[in-house]
């Protein structure tokens, strides 16, 4: 048994070490993320669409009539907003993230071997993961959840299930389907694995009462499952069900692809050292394997975890790059399944300092980039203050950085303004949605999907009935004569947009 005194000090260190993982979302306001920007922009727009009488944001938007499972984190946001500065929602939505995946697989690792807490510091190199920072905040709160959610069923399944707990669990399963569907899927998953081979011999009836209980409080997510399936369909989203082949889902599991974010090929070179970590002790515990029920659960959990990754598409029933999220969910399930083994305690603790070591190297390679993307969103929240309230602003983006695709929703989260790029209002599994014939993509042009974009002002306006008061043009090359940008810059002339702000790369001009 570790003593009391080790016990406390590696407590307080995880603490520290947690502390210190926070401080890129403490000291970079905004914390840029991919999709980031455009949650809180919606959240302000729910917010407002709710509360707010702004007559341009309830021209354009409505909520969705539909339940869809992926919405959790955007009232999260609507709710915090109306108590704290909208870029400070944002933090304390990702620290909370934080906070629940960190504890929460403690917490689980804990109650498999109370003296693997050192293991549990595996946990902070999936803290910054690829789906948190391009900005999934829906799938990776659920994910959070996840480890709690198989704790408590661990410690309860086998202790009489009642009427109580099935309402507070029935509620769980709802918050986990309205927070990302595959999640959903897989505490189900995880739950009934642990009913089947966690259960002694001879408990056959025991084992089915439990599968029944779990099937009758997962029921009304199930039951929203299936109408999301039958009225829009498997479709990903880019409107097909594709995969990725076979062999690129086995580079991204021996490289650890959900580390990778900003640059694939330089940052796969250090990700594998946390497979090879992952490897390493993988044979160590098994030199001291010893067959237990609860091993065999957790072995049997992490065996499905891989077979998903080749059996779900990439992109499925709207939603996309699910293969790295799947990946993370392997990781994390195999280093469940390496507590259940008998690693030596000196095992145990040059574990943990090298994927504490690992984790603080990858916040390294990535703070730059981080900075960065801070400074780009910068000069969005700086030029919001030049935008009038109850406006419409068309944002022309030119840059061939991913990572800014969503950027001009920055000019939207502290006015009540309608910004003409929004994905989320398009796509039919975010709570808001344009009204009829409001979308600009159907009467603007390219401007969401291109950056060469080609736009018809007036043509829009004709169709909406409502007149664009801004145009932002971000990192427009100087030197750009291709006929679609000489014709913007001929309409703004001929519409008497003037140039009201030049900041560097992003320039406003108004028809005011």
């Amino acid at each position: 048994m570790v003593k009391k005194s080790n016990r406390e000090w590696e407590q307080g260190f995880f603490f520290v070490i947690l502390v210190l993982h926070s401080l890129p979302i403490l000291l970079l306001t905004p914390f840029v993320t991919l999709d980031g920007p455009a949650h809180l922009y919606n959240a302000h727009l729910m917010f407002e669409v709710l509360f707010g009488k702004t007559p341009v944001i309830h021209s354009f938007f409505e909520f969705n009539t539909f339940p869809e499972p992926n919405w959790t984190g955007h009232f999260l946001l609507m709710v915090l907003q109306a108590v704290l500065p909208i870029l400070w929602a944002e933090k304390v939505i990702i620290l909370l993230i934080f906070v629940l995946m960190a504890y929460g697989f403690r917490k689980l690792i804990m109650t498999i071997q109370p003296d693997s807490a050192y293991l549990s510091w595996m946990i902070f190199p999936f803290l910054f993961n690829f789906p948190l920072l391009l900005g999934f905040f829906n799938f990776v709160l659920a994910l959070a959840l996840l480890p709690w959610w198989i704790n408590w069923w661990l410690k309860n399944h086998n202790a009489g299930l009642h009427v109580k707990n099935g309402i507070l669990v029935t509620l769980f399963f709802m918050v986990l389907y309205f927070s990302h569907l595959v999640v959903f899927l897989l505490a189900g998953l995880s739950a009934g694995i642990i009913s089947i081979f966690h259960s002694e011999s001879g408990y056959t009836k025991k084992m089915f009462k439990q599968l029944l209980y779990l099937f009758i409080v997962t029921m009304p997510g199930l039951f929203l499952s299936f109408l999301f399936v039958f009225f829009f369909g498997t479709d990903g989203y880019r409107g097909e069900i594709s995969y990725l082949p076979v062999a690129q889902l086995i580079d991204d599991l021996f490289c650890s692809r959900m580390f990778i974010v900003y640059d694939y090929t330089s940052e796969k070179v250090f990700t594998y050292a946390f497979s090879g970590l992952m490897g390493l002790l993988t044979v160590i515990g098994l030199r001291h394997f010893n067959k237990t029920h609860i091993q065999r659960s957790f072995g049997w959990i992490c065996l499905s975890s891989l077979l998903l990754i080749f059996i779900i598409p990439d992109s499925l029933a709207s939603g996309g790059i699910l293969s790295v999220r799947l990946v993370q969910w392997f990781y994390m399930t195999w280093c469940i399944w390496l507590v259940t083994l008998s690693i030596p305690q000196k095992a145990k603790i040059f574990t943990a300092v090298i994927a504490v070591g690992f984790s603080f190297g990858m916040m390294k390679i990535h703070w730059k980039v981080q900075q960065e993307l801070n400074g780009d969103a910068q000069q969005f929240i700086e030029t919001a203050s030049h935008i009038e309230p109850n406006s419409i602003v068309l944002p022309l983006n030119y840059s061939s950085n991913w990572m800014h695709s969503n950027m001009s929703s920055y000019l939207g989260i502290m006015k009540d303004v309608v910004v003409l790029d929004n994905y989320e209002a398009t796509q039919h599994h975010f709570p808001l949605v344009w009204k009829k014939n409001m979308d600009p993509e159907i009467h603007m042009g390219n401007h969401v999907s291109s950056n060469r974009p080609c736009v018809d002002i007036e043509k829009s306006e004709k169709m909406t009935g409502l007149k664009i008061n801004y145009v932002s043009v971000w990192q427009r090359p100087s030197d750009l004569d291709d006929s679609c940008s000489l014709d913007i810059i001929d309409q703004l002339r001929v519409l008497k947009f003037r140039s009201i702000r030049n900041s560097n790369s992003l320039e406003l001009f108004s028809q005011h």
